[in-house]
């Protein structure tokens, strides 16, 4: 069975960083607790991950969010030692407009306002990595 280590931060109004705790092998109740959490901060960053990490293959998820706005990235080494980000492209609610989060600019098309699909990836990553290469692009 594969350890894995869940947690992030959070950025208040305040631009105070509030760190979540760090979680070994997440139940699907933790994810859903800091999820709730996200929602209490403007902006910040969570990560599940595989501890230690696989020479190759799935490695990390990380979600970083702004005002409400989701980017989950999930990272993979390759073969050759690259590291290879994909993107979850299923967003029915892309408009060709650029989000700012965390500061930087990405396509809304990399994006997602709706958390119980940033739910179902955090989940995927638990019960089945390699499902999430047939979700993310």
């Amino acid at each position: 069975m594969k350890k894995l280590s869940f947690g992030g931060y959070g950025i208040s109004l305040a631009n105070e960083r509030i760190q979540f705790p760090v979680f070994t092998n997440p139940t699907k109740e933790i994810i859903n607790e800091i999820l709730i959490k996200t929602l209490e901060y403007t902006r910040g960053v969570i990560k599940i991950s595989i501890v230690p990490e696989p020479e190759t293959g799935i490695f990390e998820l990380t979600v970083e969010y702004d005002s409400g706005i989701y980017l989950p990235l999930l990272s993979i080494y390759a073969d050759d030692g690259d590291i290879d980000v994909k993107n979850w492209i299923e967003n029915e609610e892309y408009d060709r407009k650029e989000v700012i989060i965390g500061g930087h600019y990405y396509s809304s098309k990399f994006t997602t306002k709706n958390v119980n699909i940033i739910r179902n990836l955090l989940i995927n990553f638990i019960d089945d990595t390699n499902l999430l290469l047939s979700i993310m692009k």
